[in-house]
């Protein structure tokens, strides 16, 4: 006897610890999510997420229809700015160098070491020129008229940086084409990304040269300014619109949304990097951050097993029975059979709606319920019929958007659905199957 109250104290002691415990991690949990470090990561995140990668994922784009890894290379890249900017393109080019001029003014307001040279007679423009100053190499775009050159050196797939780049090319323009260099574009990905600026001996003599007129562009940056989309692109697009020139405003829009995808995705790793610095700082945060993450993976049966929690007690109130260890709720429609719902833990995947039997229902009755499921007005957030189960007719519920909207919102929305909208579903079969009695 002493040992039975021994283990019922023992029992209590372990149930009290346990609800201690409990709220002692909720709490912490909460202080946790509510760090300044966290915060400003939500907030940064989901700039990102509406500003420029929603845009990618919830929109029409002419690269997402080619093989996905083209968007990512950085030939396509420059492609699509030499074919804005060359004067030879069919349709979208603006033969007045409108968009050539956006470029340079650009270039000029970053830095004012830069030559506002607008290329006033004919020039050319060139993907992968190849420069030969000692050591080979292609320029990703060069463009030159008999006098004057501007050098694109585009990194927008995160390329690394070889050896003396940008002075080779530079030097390959001035001594073999004799051209003035007026100014040298560095198009990184990463906006914190520097330009090379130490160059091996041979080229020593042109490094002030090269610094003076080299402007870094990146694809976006933190503060939207700048930058490849919003100080060259986005004017781009003003401009021919204003012109009136519809292709080129489309080709220039689906430019847009790509760049920044690509810059956005970019801007994500490195605030996501920044972050696990902070989650990895101490063993308490790696802990919480991992199982926070064990929680949202989990989250499908966790949001299931939540709304059991909440529907069941509706369920109760409502009056219903409850059977086979409390994991069908039920109403009687019939003698023998109740319009109910299955819900069980064990099988959580099977949420269920129909009707159950303490025995086999007959084949008359099981068509007439199977015709009641079957009906677009009743069988909208259902899957198809389980027909293993003589005392069963059933339906799978499909509970969607587990995790997208707030938890409460899932839950208020399937309950007053369930509950109100399929009353009707259990009037009806309360009345035809009184009608086949009869």
């Amino acid at each position: 006897m002493e040992q039975t109250n021994l283990s019922k104290n023992s029992l209590g002691e372990f149930l009290e610890s346990f609800a201690s415990r409990r709220d002692y991690y909720i709490k912490n949990y909460r202080k946790f999510l509510d760090e300044p470090f966290l915060k400003e990561y939500f907030k940064k995140k989901e700039l990102l997420r509406k500003n420029y990668l929603e845009q990618w994922d919830k929109s029409f784009n002419i690269f997402k229809t080619t093989n996905p890894k083209n968007y990512y290379y950085e030939r396509l890249h420059s492609d699509l700015i030499k074919t804005l900017l060359d004067p030879a393109t069919p349709d979208i080019s603006d033969k007045n160098r409108g968009y050539l001029k956006i470029l340079i003014d650009l270039l000029a307001d970053k830095k004012d070491t830069i030559e506002r040279y607008y290329f006033p007679n004919e020039y050319e423009i060139k993907a992968e020129e190849h420069a030969d100053a000692g050591e080979r190499g292609r320029i990703d775009i060069f463009i030159h008229d008999n006098t004057h050159a501007i050098i694109i050196e585009n990194k927008s797939n995160n390329a690394p940086d070889t050896g003396n780049q940008l002075a080779k090319y530079y030097k390959h323009v001035v001594k073999n084409l004799q051209l003035d260099v007026f100014a040298i574009i560095y198009l990184p990905l990463d906006p914190l990304k520097k330009h090379p600026s130490v160059f091996a001996d041979e080229y020593k003599e042109y490094e002030k040269d090269i610094l003076n007129k080299t402007v870094v562009l990146p694809v976006v940056s933190a503060d939207g300014k700048g930058d490849l989309v919003h100080g060259f692109l986005s004017k781009c697009l003003r401009h021919a619109v204003t012109k009136g020139n519809i292709l080129a405003a489309i080709y220039i829009n689906q430019m847009i949304k790509l760049f920044k995808f690509l810059g956005g995705n970019n801007m994500a790793s490195g605030i996501d990097k920044e972050l696990l610095k902070e989650l990895f700082n101490t063993q308490e945060s790696r802990s919480m951050a991992r199982d926070i993450a064990d929680v949202y993976n989990n989250r499908h049966m966790l949001i299931t097993s939540i709304f059991f929690d909440s529907f069941c007690k509706e369920l109760l109130k409502r009056k219903f029975e409850t059977f086979k260890d409390a994991t069908v709720y039920g109403v009687k429609v019939a003698e023998d059979i109740y319009a109910a719902f299955f819900c069980d833990m064990h099988y959580y995947d099977q949420f269920s709606i129909g009707f159950f039997s303490d025995k086999d229902i007959p084949e008359e009755k099981r068509e007439v319920l199977k015709g009641i499921l079957n009906e677009a007005e009743f069988s909208n957030h259902l899957y198809e019929d389980k027909n293993f189960y003589k005392d069963w007719v059933l339906k799978i519920i499909k509970l969607m958007d587990r995790g997208e909207n707030p938890i409460g919102e899932t839950i208020e929305y399937y309950t007053k659905m369930l509950l109100e909208k399929h009353a009707a579903l259990f009037q009806k079969a309360a009345k035809l199957l009184k009608e086949q009695g009869e």
